[in-house]
Order: C-alpha cells, then structure tokens, then sequence
C-alpha cells in the first residue's frame, strides 16, 4: 500500500506544472496541520476554513513567485565559517501531550 502511495505521488509530481505541484505540496502541508491541531489539541477545522486558507496561501506563494523576479537576490559564493567570537547554536524540542514527555536538542 505504502509504495502505491509513493508511486501515484512520483507520477503526479512528474506529470503536472510547477504550478500544479506547488499547490499539491500546500495542501499536503494544510492537512497534516490540520490533523496535528485535532491530534494534539483537539481542535477540528471545518474544510470550508481549511480550502480557503490552502487557497489563500496559493495565491501569495504565486505573488511572492512574480515578487522574486523583480528583487535582486545577494549572491553567495560559498559558505563561511562564522567570526572567532560567534557560535551558532541551532535548538528544537517536542513534546508528547499523552505521555507527559519532552526532549530537546542543542547543536553548536
């Protein structure tokens, strides 16, 4: 089943505009926002909430897309160690609401 899954996701991506699959990947990503709200929250969206934000979200990636074009973009030549006297540190954490449980992590 997972790999027919898989599959039909390939097909689609390979057979549709970048358009088309912008607008796969935002409502992939809406969904499975939605469902961590009911899972952890237990908070239910109602789809009419949830098309329109998908929408939305489609409308202001295009208009970012038209925006992109015009403003220069800096050009990196390659990556640079920070200065001497600078760390960057990198953090995440989660929580497991059922079973009272966090972890975290620090990387510097």
């Amino acid at each position: 089943m997972e790999q027919n899954w898989k599959q039909w996701l390939i097909m689609e991506f390979g057979s549709s505009s970048m358009l088309a699959c912008k607008k796969f990947a935002i409502s992939f990503w809406a969904l499975w926002y939605n469902r961590n709200k009911v899972l952890h929250e237990g908070i239910r969206e109602r789809v009419q909430d949830t098309v329109v934000f998908i929408n939305a979200y489609c409308l202001k990636f295009e208009q970012l897309g038209e925006l992109s074009g015009v403003m220069q973009r800096p050009k990196f030549d390659s990556w640079e160690s920070p200065k001497s006297d600078v760390i960057k540190i990198n953090f995440d954490t989660s929580y497991h609401q059922k079973l009272h449980k966090s972890s975290s992590g620090i990387i510097a």
